[in-house]
């Protein structure tokens, strides 16, 4: 019998449902301040979301999926696996900006994973 261990999913796996879901959070609050963005997120725990990472391999991998996630909201156009779709409304567009600052800066100080950007990037 070859394996035996227990599989369990990456720590990332739960990135993408959990950006929508804080998304839906702040769009109820129907508003663009970034104070109404702050309370949705201290109410989610997002300061806290580096604590618990094993190994520092898990934590950079980690914070690099987690900020792509955030910055992809930031993009004029959603994307999807078969191609680009529909383009983000301006609130979509403002929470990707704010949870980008807020996890950027929520990061480890000795683990710092930098926001890349291409030129090019913000093409519609």
């Amino acid at each position: 019998m070859k394996g035996g261990g227990i599989g369990r999913p990456p720590p990332d796996a739960g990135i993408p449902s959990d950006m929508k879901t804080l998304y839906e959070a702040f769009r109820e609050r129907k508003s663009f301040r970034l104070l109404e963005f702050y309370k949705v997120a201290e109410n989610y725990g997002l300061k806290s979301i580096f604590a618990g990472r094993m190994s520092v391999a898990e934590l950079v991998g980690f914070e690099e999926n987690l900020l792509k996630a955030a910055f992809a909201y930031i993009r004029p156009r959603k994307e999807y696996p078969n191609g680009i779709g529909e383009e983000r409304s301006l609130l979509e567009r403002i929470f990707g900006v704010y949870v980008t600052f807020v996890i950027f800066y929520a990061q480890p100080l000795d683990y710092v994973t930098k926001v890349r950007i291409l030129f090019g990037l913000f093409d519609v």
